[in-house]
């Protein structure tokens, strides 16, 4: 059997708007005694269909997840899954004061671990999702 590399497009290099970005899983390890799953990863980059990742930095931000984090529940469809007792509380200006409440969350290493080895969702899948939360969220600028 064959093994298949965890590859993911990603946004444009914020610098080089014209430059193209994706993701490559390089290795996963995840130490139960620790509660540390580290993700290494390569960031290739292409303009017009030619990898250029020669030219551009190598150097790519560490990714550690453990229990000092805390991480979004998500459902099947990697959605965040509502807070049910979550109550809106607004301050003087009418700002919502508590919106981090708003969804379920839980321990990072705890919760990602379960969902890698207790649900039918394929690994790849679920890294993939989590690479494109990332991106959202600016990690690989």
């Amino acid at each position: 059997m064959k093994t298949q590399k965890i590859v993911q497009k990603i946004s444009n290099s914020p610098v080089f708007e014209t430059i193209e970005r994706e993701i490559q899983i390089a290795g996963i390890v995840l130490n139960f005694d620790l509660q540390l799953l580290d993700l290494y990863y390569t960031i290739s980059y292409f303009k017009d269909g030619e990898n250029v990742s020669q030219l551009l930095k190598k150097e790519v931000p560490e990714w550690h997840i453990d229990n000092q984090q805390t991480i979004l529940v998500r459902d099947e469809n990697f959605n965040p899954v509502a807070n049910p007792d979550y109550v809106e509380h607004k301050d003087e200006n009418g700002n919502v004061k508590n919106l981090q409440e708003k969804f379920l969350t839980e321990p990072a290493f705890d919760y990602v671990s379960n969902i890698m080895l207790n649900t039918p969702m394929n690994l790849s899948d679920i890294l993939r999702n989590y690479i494109l939360e990332e991106d959202n969220s600016g990690r690989f600028n």
